[in-house]
């Protein structure tokens, strides 16, 4: 659940940065 660079208001989970 990646969409603003990779993190979104789920970032708790993975950041995809």
């Amino acid at each position: 659940e990646t969409e603003n660079g990779g993190w979104t208001l789920i970032q708790n989970r993975q950041d995809g940065r």
